[in-house]
């Protein structure tokens, strides 16, 4: 016999309760207990849940850097009518510049349009014989060190 369907409303109202009860570390079987469903159900319930969590968690994210955008857009624009109605007169036009440039500056951080530092990297790649020859006698001298019984117990030799 097929659970009974729950309507519309009843389960959104347990979908906030699983949520809840998710958040505080109760088990699915007490979930499902305390609703009177199954416990698949309640991993159903729980995949919806994390989906909505997700989007949710997107959409905040693009919505604060919207707002931040925003707040950006706006102090630019009050640098360059500083800059404007000052300019080139008033001895502060260079740290309206530099204003406006900081404004640009954080916006493309934030779009992320930036190109990536890059890392100066170098690499010796000079050939040593006798270093070669050192390490291959240091792995030797390692190799005899290990006794049969200490490869098929599969440890290595005490040193």
């Amino acid at each position: 016999m097929a659970a009974p369907t729950r309507t519309p409303d009843q389960r959104e109202r347990d979908l906030a309760t699983i949520a809840e009860m998710y958040c505080q570390r109760a088990l699915q079987v007490d979930i499902a207990a305390k609703l009177g469903v199954s416990q698949q159900q309640i991993s159903y319930d729980l995949r919806i849940i994390r989906k909505r969590w997700q989007k949710s968690a997107i959409r905040d994210f693009d919505m604060h850097r919207a707002e931040e955008l925003a707040k950006i857009d706006n102090l630019e624009m009050e640098y360059w009518r500083a800059w404007k109605s000052g300019a080139p007169e008033d001895q502060r036009a260079s740290q309206y510049l530099s204003g406006v440039m900081a404004c640009i500056d954080r916006r493309c951080k934030l779009l992320g349009i930036d190109a990536p530092d890059r890392a100066n990297l170098s690499v010796d790649l000079a050939f040593d014989p006798e270093g070669w020859k050192r390490q291959r006698e240091e792995w030797r001298r390692k190799l005899n060190d290990v006794d049969d019984d200490d490869v098929a117990e599969g440890t290595p030799a005490d040193s």
